[in-house]
């Protein structure tokens, strides 16, 4: 398995979602996702896995899911340079190890399935 580290879900993060994760935290970017991250953005991507990167380390609200996929979703509140309020939101997978699935700014779309799949955490 190749791609790259971008993180761990911390202690904090597992204590807040009241789950014990054992040695299965660190979370990671595939080559084809990354590949498809810079197809789509050749200019911005490596500014995107650097953002992504804060985004798991510092978020403002998690969630997990144990459904038909075990999955942690990291959302992240900013203002832009443009004085623009943002949320953006890192979904992570979990198969053989944690790899992100989706990674965009939060649309109100994906804020309703978020709160109809269950509890989200605000991280203190």
């Amino acid at each position: 398995m190749n791609g790259i580290k971008v993180g761990r879900i911390s202690r904090k993060i597992e204590a807040a979602l009241s789950i014990d994760l054992g040695s299965d935290i660190f979370l990671y970017v595939s080559d084809e996702m990354l590949r498809r991250m810079a197809k789509k953005r050749p200019e911005r991507y490596l500014l995107d896995i650097e953002e992504l990167s804060k985004m798991v380390s510092k978020p403002d609200y998690v969630q997990y899911e144990t459904g038909k996929k075990r999955e942690i979703s990291f959302v992240r509140e900013y203002w832009t340079k443009e004085s623009l309020f943002k949320k953006g939101i890192a979904v992570f997978s979990f198969a053989e190890r944690w790899e992100l699935t989706y990674f965009a700014g939060l649309t109100f779309a994906k804020e309703k399935e978020m709160a109809e799949k269950g509890r989200v955490v605000k991280i203190e």
